[in-house]
């Protein structure tokens, strides 16, 4: 279950674009840059985690 998904631009100018999104669920945390003319995945990290990152209130 994603909690959170946010895209952010890293770098721009009229030769190429990098895109960076950040994904929060409950038990990991991804981390992915992508080049926008390539379509290629620069970077990707994933982070699990045995306990629930966000608490139930």
């Amino acid at each position: 279950m994603v909690i959170g998904l946010q895209h952010l631009i890293l770098k721009e100018n009229k030769y190429n674009q990098l895109n960076l999104e950040l994904s929060v669920g409950n038990h990991y945390i991804s981390l992915s840059a992508k080049d926008n003319n390539s379509d290629e995945i620069v970077i990707h990290k994933r982070k699990s985690f045995s306990k629930r990152l966000i608490p139930i209130h």
